[in-house]
């Protein structure tokens, strides 16, 4: 199926995708840009998108498939970066484009398979890398000695206020420089550390210049006033 029969777009959403779809004819002319890296189809689209067509003026006649449809979301979800300026009075929290994006998730829904295999047992080897016991918990005690709260650093939510003694189980740990990372030593101190709970320690790991606890607080309050 084609994306205009897929997703239904209205004349208003077609030209929302007419400016900002990059590689089309004069797209780089206007714009001097580049894609974003973190396109989905960086490294093998060619200015075209997956479906060779999905980065084009010929975008409408692209099959709507998963790889073609997550280059849409790409696009509209950074749409400030995309736009060209021909829509002045849009931008990547405007109404039409948060519904426009919210159209092709929900036909990515669509695609999505309603039944998952799951429960089987297998054997499987990983390797991970060591961690300090008791490094947690420290800090933990520490931060519940010093506020008498087991505060997340980021959303200030306080989980002791909430389940009490279980709180110093749901609340997570967060290394700001992750064990992976070449600029870890090997060395972790406290002060390295931080407290988060699970969707802003989720949030944390999702994108590295949200690492850092400052960057991380300054994110999650931003979108917390957007929304």
């Amino acid at each position: 199926m084609q994306v205009q029969d897929a997703v239904k777009l209205t004349k208003k959403e077609q030209q929302i995708l007419d400016s900002v779809m990059p590689g089309q004819d004069g797209w780089h002319l206007k714009s001097h840009l580049k894609c974003l890296k973190s396109c989905p189809s960086h490294d093998r689209c060619g200015g075209q998108g997956p479906d060779g067509k999905v980065c084009s003026d010929q975008w409408r006649d692209a099959s709507f498939e998963k790889d073609a449809s997550q280059v849409f979301v790409h696009v509209l979800r950074n749409f400030d970066f995309y736009n060209q300026g021909d829509l002045a009075d849009l931008t990547t929290k405007s109404n039409q484009v948060t519904a426009l994006r919210l159209k092709f998730l929900q036909q990515m829904h669509v695609l999505a398979p309603q039944e998952y295999a799951e429960g089987s047992l297998r054997l499987t080897q990983h390797r991970r890398r060591e961690r300090a016991k008791g490094l947690s918990r420290g800090l933990k005690l520490e931060r519940f000695d010093q506020t008498g709260k087991l505060e997340c650093e980021a959303c200030a939510i306080d989980f002791f206020a909430i389940y009490g003694d279980a709180g110093f189980r749901v609340i997570e740990c967060h290394h700001q420089i992750p064990l992976s990372h070449e600029n870890h030593k090997g060395k972790t101190k406290l002060e390295d550390l931080a407290l988060l709970c699970a969707n802003c320690h989720r949030l944390a790991h999702s994108n590295e210049l949200l690492h850092g606890i400052v960057a991380l607080k300054e994110y999650v309050q931003e979108m917390s006033a957007a929304g």
